[in-house]
């Protein structure tokens, strides 16, 4: 199912709100390659892709929460590692020619993605996103 940005993702931190957006593009790609039936090098290349783009976008909500003293940093950091492994996992097993299921990379995607903006880091946004004037 294709994603669609909602204001309810909105974290009122732009910077990562951009990220969001471009993380749903990359995901909406990936349902698109997966219904046109994509070669494998064009799926795997888009999940590198995707692991590239998410250790940027991690890194800088990391940097961020450090900025500014984040009080549930650790447990964000825990979201973000366990979501890494998992991607990691399903990149080994397309490099390796193992069974890849695209199908199931985009709902593990997803659904972690859109539940992380929604809980995770609509509280980061709560707590540290400029005060408006």
């Amino acid at each position: 199912m294709l994603v669609e940005w909602k204001e309810t993702y909105a974290t009122g931190i732009d910077q990562i709100d951009g990220h969001h957006k471009h993380l749903i593009d990359l995901l909406n790609k990936s349902y698109f390659l997966i219904l046109k039936d994509g070669t494998q090098d064009e799926l795997r290349q888009l999940l590198a892709e995707l692991i590239d783009y998410a250790k940027y976008h991690f890194d800088a909500e990391e940097e961020l929460m450090r900025a500014h003293d984040y009080a549930d940093i650790d447990g964000h950091l825990r979201q973000h590692f366990s979501f890494t492994n998992k991607v990691l996992s399903f990149e080994k097993e397309a490099r390796e020619g193992q069974k890849y299921l695209p199908v199931d990379v985009f709902d593990f995607v997803r659904k972690w993605l859109l539940d992380h903006i929604l809980t995770i880091d609509a509280e980061m946004g709560k707590t540290i996103r400029p005060v408006s004037a």
